[in-house]
């Protein structure tokens, strides 16, 4: 083995060794997202340890929602891996000024095409091409037009306006004009109207005019315009030595010295194309049209739950979603390394919480030398208060800042004002203030709290007035419909919630990922469930506002189920009054005709089923209005106790497995009966 192998051999070791350092490391300070990590570590190891064998650059797709760490774990991984330096962001959103992206290439474009750069283009869904809409139009003028031949063949066309330019301009201008008013040079000199000349070009002060004469030697093409060109555009000139460009303007006119200078600031203004065949780029981005759940702001959502759903994005969602922003061709030149983040999980939140709280213990620590603990019921209550599952992680933070690091500041000064001697400062959330005990070795010297603003668990709070029970009538037909008509039983029935839009709602996972038209008119039931509901206990008089959602995602489902999924009476794509497709239907008398009709069947299956449940949805709603929640084992009890018949689903498990499994049968004995008893026609 050669020198030189074995010195390759040792720097890719060292890369390895640090790359599996980086992952560990970002898996500790990162939590519940070690699968993307590991997957981002996977697709930078060519890129870190062999860069050289790339012929275009590598690039690596991140989506996910809002605050699950990708724009982050990226600059953490890039200082872990001491290629800080070496690393460019640009925020796709920043599409003019001086630090839109377009402004910052041109600081890209300083680097050696052979250096191993990573780039992060990030809020990349911000870069679309696509209008928004159902026609896929094209954005005029766009602006980032640039980016797309960067990552497809790493190649920059680097166009600026370069120092001294302003200076060459100006120069051009002044020359051409004194040239039309008889200005003349010879043999490089000005041999006619030499003062204006050294006022206009030279920018000579009165003082130094008083000096300038007919005999006095002015070059044509001055000291700092040759330095400018020099240095510019040398090597359009094939110029080596600056004695050569002397050489020329000693033999200078006044046109040649133009000439010249309009050359120059041609060449300079040519753009200058860059690539960058062995760089890494990030495409990191939201796509909110993958991640279906990210409209539903509310606190009150599980995380898990909301987990589960993240994981349902598989990459085909990611490029279906990317044809709402960005063009076929587009797409393709992002290739197929897309990573996708799922949401966190309840436990991943209060990992990270916990994480903060051990973060602020060794500052106080380092600096007061004394112990900070934190009771359960601070993380509790940093959860109940910080978590959005949409919004991830950063809600946390803040509400840490807002609900713990603001007042350790009141909590330092008591053993100031008190002149304690302490070694632990023990914290705990108890009838909405935050508690401090003060120990020494753990016997209790002092306490004191303060209170706290408890924005969503004052909401939260079971309120029992009349709001509560009509939504606690409300959901609870929604709940007793999809037992009843479904056999599921939904996770969870709330009737107070901290959504300011939103007093309660009923969640439910359905096992099926397909509607049959028999569900038809059972899902529509479910959805007008709490309005029939209301008409039920309260009286048709007494129905409140609040049912436009329930009533608009109803028409919703059964117009597309209809109107697109060939369920209305005739299999035919039915326009839609933003679509005037040419390969749709117009005419929609007939189909709406028939939803109308659906709709109110969909009702009336609505009022007799909870007719006949009537007991179920009165007890239901009793404890729903005594309580703001009810979980999914605690409905099934109900259920079981107070439904007055057994719910069935309305198709069996595997009925289609089935039902093609029995058709190919009896194909079979049908086979084997032409086979022993063969028609045959008479022959005569």
């Amino acid at each position: 083995m050669t020198n030189e192998l074995k010195s390759i051999q040792k720097e890719f070791k060292a890369r390895m060794e640090q790359l599996e350092h980086a992952r560990v490391q970002l898996k500790k300070e990162f939590i519940g997202i070690e699968q993307p990590i590991d997957q981002i570590i996977d697709n930078v190891r060519s890129w870190y340890t062999m860069p050289a064998l790339q012929d275009r650059p590598s690039v690596v797709n991140l989506w996910g929602l809002t605050g699950v760490g990708k724009t982050s774990v990226l600059f953490r991984l890039m200082e872990l891996l001491q290629t800080k330096d070496y690393c460019y962001h640009f925020d796709m959103g920043e599409k003019s000024g001086y630090y839109s992206f377009r402004e910052k290439f041109s600081e890209l474009c300083e680097n050696d095409a052979n250096e191993p750069i990573a780039i992060i283009l990030d809020e990349f869904q911000l870069a679309r091409t696509i209008k928004q809409g159902i026609g896929r139009e094209e954005i005029e003028d766009d602006k980032s037009r640039m980016v797309w031949e960067l990552i497809d063949s790493g190649k920059i066309s680097d166009i600026k306006w370069r120092r001294g330019m302003y200076q060459l301009r100006d120069y051009i201008k002044k020359l051409e004009h004194l040239i039309q008013t008889g200005l003349t040079a010879k043999n490089g000199k000005v041999t006619s109207q030499h003062v204006l000349y050294a006022r206009e070009i030279l920018n000579y002060s009165d003082h130094d005019l008083n000096n300038v004469n007919e005999s006095s030697e002015l070059s044509i093409l001055p000291d700092f315009i040759q330095s400018l060109l020099f240095n510019g555009v040398a090597s359009d000139f094939d110029w080596v030595l600056e004695t050569e460009l002397e050489d020329q303007v000693a033999k200078m006119t006044a046109a040649d010295a133009l000439e010249t200078a309009l050359k120059g600031f041609t060449y300079m203004k040519r753009p200058q194309v860059k690539h960058f065949t062995q760089a890494i780029i990030f495409i990191v981005g939201n796509i909110d049209e993958a991640y279906h759940m990210n409209k539903n702001y509310s606190a009150d959502i599980d995380a898990d739950e909301f987990h589960e759903l993240s994981l349902n994005v598989k990459l085909p969602n990611i490029k279906y979603a990317l044809r709402n922003r960005f063009r076929d061709e587009q797409i393709a030149r992002l290739g197929n390394t897309h990573i996708i983040y799922p949401a966190l999980k309840r436990k991943d939140y209060e990992a990270i919480i916990q994480q903060e709280f051990q973060k602020i213990h060794i500052a106080i620590r380092s600096k007061y030398g004394i112990h900070l603990n934190f009771d359960t019921s601070v993380m509790q209550k940093v959860y109940r208060e910080g978590v959005f599952p949409t919004q991830g992680v950063r809600p946390v933070h803040t509400t840490i800042q807002q609900l713990v690091k603001s007042h350790l500041s009141s909590f330092i000064e008591q053993i100031i004002v008190h002149n304690l001697t302490i070694d632990t400062l023990q914290l705990s959330v108890n009838n909405s203030s935050l508690c401090a005990d003060y120990l020494q070795e753990n016997t209790a010297q002092f306490s004191f709290a303060v209170p706290l603003l408890s924005t969503l668990d004052e909401l939260r709070k079971t309120k029992r007035d009349d709001q509560q029970a009509i939504t606690a009538v409300h959901e609870a037909g929604h709940g007793v419909l999809t037992a009843a008509l479904f056999n599921t039983y939904p996770e969870y029935l709330l009737s107070v919630t901290s959504d300011a839009n939103n007093a309660g709602f009923v969640y439910t996972k359905f096992d099926r990922k397909f509607l049959t038209r028999k569900d038809v008119i059972r899902r529509a039931a479910v959805l007008l469930g709490g309005i029939v509901a209301e008409e039920l206990i309260f009286g048709s008089d007494y129905v409140t506002d609040g049912n436009s959602s329930d009533i608009i995602h109803t028409y919703q489902l059964v117009s597309h189920l209809l109107k697109e999924e060939g369920f209305s009476d005739e299999p035919l794509l039915y326009s839609h009054s933003a679509h005037n497709s040419v390969h749709a239907y117009h005419q929609h008398e007939s189909i709406e005709d028939q939803i109308r009709q659906l709709i109110i069947d969909a009702k009336a299956l609505a009022t007799e089923t909870l007719q006949r449940e009537k007991k179920l949805l009165l007890l239901t709603a009793g404890y729903l209005s005594e309580n703001s929640k009810m979980d999914q084992q605690q409905f099934k009890t109900f259920v079981a106790q107070y439904a007055y018949q057994q719910f069935v689903a309305p198709i069996p498990e595997n009925y289609f497995r089935q039902k093609l499994t029995q058709e190919i049968e009896t194909l079979g004995v049908l086979e084997n009966t032409l086979q022993k008893n063969p028609v045959v026609m008479n022959k005569e």
